[in-house]
This record gives structure tokens, sequence and C-alpha cells, in this order.
């Protein structure tokens, strides 16, 4: 019913299961992949955007695991990943999403880089809320520092932009902000 009830030039992201990414974190996840795929791409046909995969913050960077996660992903779709822990952000995670076409999560979070980091045609960034999860307010000024980060990134041809803080309604404040810095840098 999504895709009767939304406009035609509407695009979804869809958000992976955590029985995919929490539990078994691609371990013996090929059918769950497989199905959770199947459902997204029948039930969204050319209005699905992205499949976005978010992996617990305790998960640190392993190249193994890394391959695991590349080799599983069906590359018929836009993948973007979201990793919660800082040992993700290194060149060899870089190198190997660019090299599959798959695009890196950026991301404001306290904890984290706020850096926009471009690995495929799609960039992928989520406000997460800084400094206070889920909740802060972003200033114009750093509104700005992003849009111009995310923009500097020539090679893409769209971009996904989230706001996760949206205790008080501050998700919608800053998304109309960075539109409206968007359209006046672009």
């Amino acid at each position: 019913s999504w895709y009767d009830s939304s406009p035609v030039e509407f695009s979804f992201t869809v958000k992976a299961p955590r029985n995919i990414t929490h539990l078994k974190k691609f371990k013996e996840a090929q059918q769950m992949l497989k199905d959770f795929y199947s459902a997204s791409k029948e039930g969204l046909q050319e209005k699905l955007g992205c499949i976005l995969f978010q992996f617990p913050a305790n998960y640190r960077y392993e190249s193994d695991r890394l391959q695991r996660i590349v080799d599983l992903l069906d590359v018929s779709v836009k993948n973007v990943l979201e990793f919660r822990h800082e040992s993700w952000w290194n060149q060899q995670v870089y190198e190997s999403l660019e090299k599959n076409q798959i695009s890196f999560c950026g991301m404001s979070h306290p904890a984290l880089s706020e850096e926009a980091i471009g690995t495929s045609d799609t960039l992928y960034y989520r406000f997460h809320g800084v400094p206070h999860l889920y909740t802060s307010r972003y200033g114009m000024g750093q509104l700005e520092q992003i849009a111009h980060s995310l923009l500097a990134h020539k090679r893409a041809t769209r971009a996904f932009v989230y706001f996760n803080n949206t205790a008080e309604g501050n998700a919608i404040i800053n998304a109309r902000q960075l539109q409206e810095i968007c359209e006046l840098v672009h």
C-alpha cells in the first residue's frame, strides 16, 4: 500500500531488520536477506531508494566481517551501511565499499566523526543529535558545515539525509533549515 499511496517521484529507504544486523550480524542470514530484499523490491519497485543496514554500537571492524557483509549484499539495489563503532572509519572500509558501490552512512553523532563520506554515487547521512542523542537541535552553522561537506562530493548524483533528533520536533525544524541551506548553496 506504500507504493500505491505515495507520489510517483517518491523514494523509500528501508531499514533492514535487527535480526539480520544485530542478532545474526550477517552470519547464516542468507535466507532472511533474500526474503527481505525480495519483499522490498517487489513491494516498492522503482520507488525503492536505498536499503539501510544499521549495525550495533559494539560491532567492531574486522576485515572478515566487512567481507562477509559485502559478499551477501544484493548489488541490484542501493545498499547503505551504518556502522556505529569508530573502528569502521578507516581507509580499508572506504575502499571496499567504493569498489562495490556501497554507500557508507555518514552521521552526526556525539561519539563519531561527522564527516560525510562518499563511497558510491549515493550519499547517505543521518543526524542523530549532538550533544544529546535524539534530542539536540542543530544550529545553522552546524547545518551549513555539513551541507558543504555533502555538496563537496561531486561524483554523488543523489543524497539521502535523515534527521533522527525527533524529540521536541527538532527533526522537522532542522530538515527544513537544511533544505533551505542546500537550495542557497547549490
